[in-house]
């Protein structure tokens, strides 16, 4: 019951101090070096004649994602490597309760993955696109910015209108049909980091609201089992940000890290595998860190103080403080006694 309590008291004090000053920062950094985890996302949705959906450690900007979905509009969401847009999409659709279906394109990707064709003998052959269209489902287009651009504009009439072409007929698009993309170089197309990029046309963007997503670092430790090992990993990713250094630290590392701890495999090891590949070795030296339990300090158990009690004192107590005394002193000599006959 205590623990619970001081838990709510810490939480309280994060949630009021955390961005307000240093002085909240600190505090909030002692607070979860002591134990309490930093206060998440909790989403709570109540429908009308719908069953309530609730849903635990989500990314803070879950619920913008989630009332963005709630006007129908098209969704883009922009975010670095890894960071679970897959679920977090399946959760709004969980919320929404409508069915939910993804696919990932590249630059080989075809129309007919979306549209479908026809067989020789004329019978139409559907895609999942094309049932989440018509049926009313949530449709994520992962990896957006690598998909073939003339292919992409084919979506278009899909997205901004409520009738499209397919092979067979004109289809009516469901009132509840959501089309999201995922995409990581936002503007900025191919980069070193994101190599194959394609600029998509303004005509395919300007259909979508778009959304950045950040890595949100209480949800990844809050999710993570090995919680020195993340706060490792968020250490060097922040190093790495702060002295330029081209690389994706992304959540991979911690979670894939925390599960390697656990075979018993090298630390150094780890972090090659993790988070320092294909970085040379001047950049390493720029961000690394050495990883391991903090030294603890050296105590000394103090002596316990015996205690004095007068004549006076003892006249002054009652029959039962006398007993109980007289209990703990015949508890710590039969202790003593049994320690020195070991």
């Amino acid at each position: 019951m205590r623990m619970s309590i001081e838990k709510m008291i810490a939480e309280t004090v994060i949630s009021e101090l955390e961005g307000n000053s240093k002085v909240g920062k600190l505090l909030t950094d002692k607070l979860q070096n002591l134990g309490f985890e930093p206060q998440v996302t909790k989403i709570q949705v109540r429908r009308p004649h719908r069953k309530t959906v609730e849903l635990n450690n989500q990314h803070f900007k879950f619920e913008t994602v989630l009332k963005t979905a709630m006007t129908w509009a098209n969704i883009a969401l922009v975010w670095p490597a890894w960071w679970g847009k897959t679920t977090l999409v399946e959760n709004v659709a969980k919320s929404l309760t409508l069915d939910f279906y993804s696919k990932s394109v590249s630059a080989q990707t075809w129309i007919h993955e979306f549209f479908g064709y026809m067989e020789a003998t004329w019978k139409y052959v559907p895609t999942l696109f094309r049932k989440a269209y018509e049926k009313g489902w949530i449709f994520l287009v992962d990896e957006f910015d690598a998909g073939n651009p003339n292919v992409l504009a084919s979506l278009n009439q899909a997205t901004a209108n409520w009738m499209c072409a397919f092979p067979d007929k004109m289809v009516s698009k469901h009132k509840d049909f959501i089309i999201v993309m995922a995409w990581n170089t936002y503007w900025t197309w191919a980069t070193a980091e994101y190599v194959w990029r394609n600029k998509i046309d303004w005509a395919t963007l300007d259909r979508f609201a778009f959304i950045e997503l950040p890595y949100d670092e209480k949800m990844e430790l809050t999710a993570s089992t090995n919680k020195e090992w993340c706060k490792y990993v968020q250490k060097i990713r922040k190093r790495a940000e702060t002295k330029k250094v081209r690389c994706i630290i992304s959540p991979r590392a911690t979670f894939m890290g925390q599960d390697l701890l656990k075979e018993w495999i090298n630390v150094e090891d780890i972090k090659k595998m993790l988070i320092f590949k294909g970085m040379s070795q001047d950049e390493i030296n720029l961000i690394d860190l050495p990883f391991g339990t903090a030294s603890k300090k050296k105590t000394t158990k103090k002596k316990p103080k015996t205690e004095i009690i007068t004549d006076s004192e003892y006249d002054s107590m009652s029959d039962l403080e006398r007993i109980q005394r007289a209990s703990e002193e015949l508890r710590r000599t039969m202790l003593r006694d049994w320690v020195n006959n070991f």
